[in-house]
């Protein structure tokens, strides 16, 4: 059994098409020896909403909006398609040590999951929705 799932962007992958699994099919049947059997399978995706906050030194009020833009892009590339794999659980304190590397975040937490989101070996995590809130210390 192989899954699958196509790449639609950078950041997101869907579910693959009838050609593609074909065309997949076809190229492994090639290669397969002559006892096994292929079947393509989809892959599942696992949406996943996140609730980060932030929380910065009230002199980096002025550069918040900049702060939310370095947040956002190093958790949309934690989550790109091209680092992510399937069976790979979400460990929020991965994702912390990736934003506390961040010399203007004083401390950040996940607000909505606090434990390890695991998922099945034939299913990969993507980001749904984000939201970003900052607080002042």
């Amino acid at each position: 059994d192989v899954y699958v799932l196509e790449k639609a962007s950078d950041f997101q992958l869907r579910r693959a098409t009838p050609t593609f699994k074909y065309d997949l099919l076809n190229a492994m049947n090639d290669k397969k020896m002559i006892t096994d059997e292929v079947v393509i399978n989809d892959g599942y995706i696992a949406s996943l909403d996140l609730v980060v906050t932030i929380r910065l030194d009230t002199i980096n009020k002025t550069r918040e909006g900049a702060i939310k833009g370095k947040v956002q892009n190093i958790i949309t590339q934690y989550f790109a398609a091209v680092n992510r794999g399937f069976g790979e659980p979400f460990i929020p304190s991965d994702l912390l040590q990736q934003l506390y590397n961040l010399r203007e975040i004083r401390f950040s937490t996940v607000d909505n999951l606090s434990d390890t989101v695991q998922v099945d070996f034939n299913a990969i995590i993507q980001l749904n929705n984000l939201v970003i809130n900052v607080a002042y210390i």
